[in-house]
C-alpha cells in the first residue's frame, strides 16, 4: 500500500481473484457480476489474500500458467488492509481484465503483461485533481475517486 497526494493505492501480485473463483461456492448470488463479487470479498475480509490455506499448486489447472498462492504464514498479517480502505485496488489476475467500482473502491485487474499467445495488457489510470478555487478547496476531499478517475486497459 502507498499513497500519492490524497489517493491510497493497494496493489497485490498474487492472483487471488482466480483462486477465489475456484474456491467460491454460490447459488443464485445477490451480486451476479463475478469480478465485482470476487473483489468485494477482498474488501469485506479486509485482506489481500482472504483464503487460508492457499490452494496447492497441484490442484490448479495445468497449461494456464496458474500458480498457487505465495503465502508466508509468519508474515500473513502483512496482507491485511487494517484501518483503511484503499481508493484504488490493483489485483492482477489471469481472469478477464476489468475496472469496476466496488463498495466505493476502484478495483482494477490489469491482466498479465506477457501471455503465452500474443501481447499482454497494462492499465493507465488518470485521476482528476480536486476542484480548487482561490487556493482552497471548495469542499473537503472525500474518497470519491471513482467520480474523478479514468481507467484504460491497453494492449502492449
Amino acid at each position: 500500500m502507498f499513497s500519492i497526494n490524497e489517493l491510497l493505492f493497494a496493489i497485490s501480485t498474487n492472483d487471488i481473484l482466480f483462486h477465489l473463483q475456484r474456491e467460491e461456492i454460490t447459488w443464485k448470488p445477490a451480486n451476479t457480476n463475478p469480478p465485482a463479487r470476487l473483489s468485494s470479498h477482498l474488501l469485506a475480509q479486509r485482506s489481500f489474500y482472504p483464503l487460508f490455506p492457499p490452494p496447492p499448486r497441484e490442484s490448479l489447472p495445468p497449461g494456464l500458467n496458474a500458480v498457487g498462492g505465495s503465502l508466508d504464514i509468519p508474515h500473513s498479517r502483512l496482507a491485511d488492509l487494517v484501518g483503511v480502505t484503499p481508493d484504488i485496488l490493483v489485483v492482477p489476475s489471469m481472469l478477464g481484465t476489468f475496472a469496476k467500482v466496488v463498495d466505493g473502491v476502484v478495483v482494477v485487474n490489469p491482466g498479465s503483461a506477457s501471455k503465452p499467445r500474443g501481447a499482454g495488457t497494462w492499465v493507465k489510470i488518470a485521476v482528476k485533481a480536486p476542484e480548487v478555487k482561490d487556493g482552497t478547496m471548495e469542499v473537503e476531499v472525500g474518497h470519491d475517486v471513482w467520480e474523478r478517475a479514468r481507467v484504460e486497459v491497453r494492449r502492449i
